[in-house]
């Protein structure tokens, strides 16, 4: 009897211990201070991360460093805020994101990506910065410095979605290891039942030809469009690309893909255009009597609505919350009015004609 009670009590122990390392540890540091990655007291919980399940947050305006004798594979870090990561070590992460306009990385020793490498900001690799097959960086700010960018298990170039500057050594790219194309901007608008596309470019090397690809509510891109490149060329150009074809969604996606003359592509950043749905009012009794109490219903909640005579004076306003506004009506003469209505996801706002007998 006393064997079974310690086989299970160690069936127990082994069953809660597991569950402990699936358990995502979550640790956070930020404030002033500037210290050592491997300093408890750098991170919320009191202890180091340093495993691959550890979701680390690096903000406020703090400066962590990973000294060059610190080598881990950890979990996911994002920088937000002012924090700033300086890497002397050798580390893996699954994914990197530097979410803020004001954190930095800088990489003077090696750094692998099993995941995605996604780059709002500066990071400045003077290392190595590896990429495990099937990973990719998104790269929206800017990546200098004298370093590499290599896949981990080939030359061949990693996969990029690139809009900012690149002027690390990348492995596998002809002349010079010089980015393919340098996208300095691209944005995307409405223009009625049309979305206007425009891209530039500060350089371009062996570019072939841009392909404008579009999905719908998150669906597989599609190609809508091609337009020559440049081929070569250190000047500034200017793309621009009409979609006349817009089809009926919430939120359309575009991104342009760049393809060389040797058939290598890569592809910009992703860009959304949110379609509003038309605002629809009524109005209950319509004509009402002086007196009447006017129920005014809107398909959005929040509705911002006025009431004008018909010389164009406005007499009232108020916002329909949740979808539904009593109006009274004692104020009203007899006569003919009009309700505006318009709120902040709509961009043509609906006047309906309001009777007063």
């Amino acid at each position: 009897m006393k064997t079974l009670i310690l086989r299970i009590a160690a069936i127990i122990l082994t069953v809660i211990l597991s569950a402990t390392v699936l358990i995502a540890a979550e640790y956070t540091a930020e404030g002033g201070q500037t210290s050592d990655w491997d300093n408890a007291s750098s991170w919320n919980t009191g202890d180091i991360p340093d495993g691959t399940n550890d979701n680390i947050t690096i903000r406020g305006s703090a400066t962590i460093i990973i000294p060059s004798y610190f080598s881990a594979d950890l979990g996911d870090l994002t920088l937000a805020g002012s924090g700033n990561l300086i890497i002397e070590g050798n580390v893996t992460f699954n994914s990197i994101t530097i979410e803020s306009t004001s954190s930095s990385i800088t990489i003077n020793g090696q750094v692998i990506i099993t995941n995605s490498l996604t780059n709002a900001n500066t990071i400045e690799n003077n290392g190595n910065l590896l990429m495990e097959p099937g990973s990719y960086i998104e790269n929206n700010g800017d990546i200098t410095g004298a370093g590499d960018i290599c896949n981990t298990t080939n030359t061949t170039p990693p996969n990029f979605t690139v809009m900012g500057t690149i002027t690390n050594t990348i492995c596998g790219t002809d002349a010079d290891n010089a980015f393919p194309v340098e996208l300095t901007g691209f944005n995307v608008n409405q223009s009625g039942n049309s979305v206007n596309l425009h891209w530039v470019t500060a350089s371009e090397l062996n570019n072939d030809f841009f392909t404008v690809e579009r999905a719908v509510n998150n669906n597989e891109f599609q190609s809508i469009g091609e337009i020559n490149g440049a081929g070569t060329s250190n000047e500034i150009i200017n793309y621009h690309f009409k979609d006349n074809d817009i089809p009926e969604a919430e939120t359309v996606y575009y991104r342009i893909k760049q393809t060389d003359y040797n058939g290598e592509t890569s592809y910009s950043g992703i860009q959304d255009v949110k379609f509003a749905k038309p605002l629809e009012i009524s109005i209950y009794p319509n004509p009402a009597r002086q007196g009447d109490n006017l129920t005014l219903n809107s398909s959005e909640k929040n509705a911002i609505f006025k009431i004008y005579d018909a010389h164009g004076t406005e007499i009232y306003s108020g916002k329909i919350n949740q979808n539904t506004e009593n109006i009274q009506t004692t104020e009203l003469k007899p006569g003919i009015y009009f309700i505006r209505t318009n709120n902040q996801n709509s961009n043509n706002p609906v006047t309906k004609k309001l009777i007063i007998q």
